[in-house]
This record gives C-alpha cells, structure tokens and sequence, in this order.
C-alpha cells in the first residue's frame, strides 16, 4: 500500500501499488523456465547497476538479499575486485561475521567491517546531516560506512 500526501499534508489517499496475487496467477514458480527467468532477470539488474566509470561496492549483511547479489556481482564480472561494506556486531546474537566471513573467502571479495556504536553514531552525526544534505530515515548510512 503506498501514501499520497497532498500539498498541505492534511490529506492522505491510500492506494495499492502492486498485487502479487494477480501477477503470478497462473504460473508455475517451481517450473525450471521460471526459474532461468528470475535467474536472467536477475542477473539482468545487477548487470545494469554495475556501469560505472567508479568502482562499485555492496553492503553485505550476510543475509540472502545481499549475498545474492555481491555472489551475482562477481559472476558476472570474475576478475573486478568487489568491495563490501558490513556492520558487525562481536558477541551479540545478531552479528553475522561467520556468514560475511564466508562469503568474502568464497567469492573472493573485500569485506570492510564497521563495528558502530552510540558514541560513534554521536560523534559522527554533525558530519553525517552535513554530508547527507537531504533528510534521511535510517542510520544505515553510518552502519556500513
């Protein structure tokens, strides 16, 4: 469901944007065609975020979204070297070094470690705000930087 708000922001109109259920009626999504057609699609948009006159890197969280994508970003270009960023957390249940440990010696990437805390967040938040320039919703910026 995606929000409108009008000029004055006293008004909201709710709205659906997508219907999964109608997209997919029909279709077997176990079927080995669709299966090569997530596969290229997929691999189709990593492709296109990877033109760059820069190099290019990735927040790696070690979770399936971002492992997915640094393991494509390396498919398709073997011999660039991949950078990642992570926030790690030692010796807190929702640290996940041992995944982006793995993944990094797997794919043979650059895993960068941040290791954020409150008194870093306080630290570098002026520089952040004025950095940033636009308003911001999450911390993100600093947790892989």
């Amino acid at each position: 469901i995606n929000a409108e708000y009008g000029n004055d922001c006293s008004e909201v109109e709710l709205f659906q944007w997508y219907n999964l259920k109608e997209r997919i009626r029909g279709l077997n999504l176990f079927d080995r065609e669709a299966c090569e057609q997530f596969k290229d699609l997929f691999a189709d948009a990593i492709k296109l975020r990877l033109r760059s006159d820069v190099p290019v890197g990735a927040c790696l969280s070690g979770g399936l979204d971002s492992s997915s994508i640094v393991s494509m970003m390396k498919h398709l270009n073997p011999k660039r070297d991949i950078q990642t960023f992570s926030a790690v957390f030692p010796g807190h249940s929702i640290d996940e070094s041992s995944y982006l440990d793995r993944l990094a010696r797997e794919k043979n990437v650059i895993n960068h470690k941040n290791h954020p805390s409150y008194e870093h967040f306080l630290t570098c938040l002026d520089a952040i705000l004025y950095h940033q320039d636009l308003p911001f919703t999450g911390t993100s910026i600093l947790l892989n930087g």
